[in-house]
């Protein structure tokens, strides 16, 4: 996982990276069975390409970032605050800190650009919301 070190460079595991990251230099992580997520990060942004194979499912969850997306190949149906939605390539999303929101991938799969004013690793500080029936 890459760590900030200053706002315009960034730590992996291998040490320290430059200005301009390579693909080969960034890590993709596994947020939920098929959605990953390949994210680079300055000292308080970060920007990622989230990818979801067809039918895959982002977990409602939460996090103390708002974060920015927009849609550039596929469908997706996207929950935010119990809202559904239905979009598609170059529609755009806005999801406030502390707001419960998940996606579900259409039957080609999705591809989203998405910015969180946070450095990558915060999905670590997500909150998985709790089932519907849960008490």
């Amino acid at each position: 996982m890459n760590e900030p070190i200053g706002p315009h460079l960034i730590r992996s595991a291998e040490g320290l990276l430059g200005p301009v990251v390579s693909a080969a230099e960034r890590s993709v992580i596994e947020t939920a069975p098929g959605v990953e997520l390949d994210g680079l990060a300055g000292s308080s942004v970060s920007l990622a390409v989230v990818t979801l194979e067809p039918g895959a499912v982002a977990p409602v969850h939460r996090h103390a970032h708002e974060q920015v997306g927009m849609l550039i190949r596929g469908q997706m149906t996207l929950t935010v605050a119990g809202e559904t939605y239905e979009i598609g390539p170059g529609e755009g999303y806005v999801v406030p800190s502390d707001v419960p929101h998940g996606a579900a991938a259409g039957p080609e799969g999705a591809v989203a650009v998405e910015a969180f004013v946070a450095p990558v690793g915060y999905h670590a500080s997500a909150l998985p919301e709790p089932p519907d029936d849960a008490t």
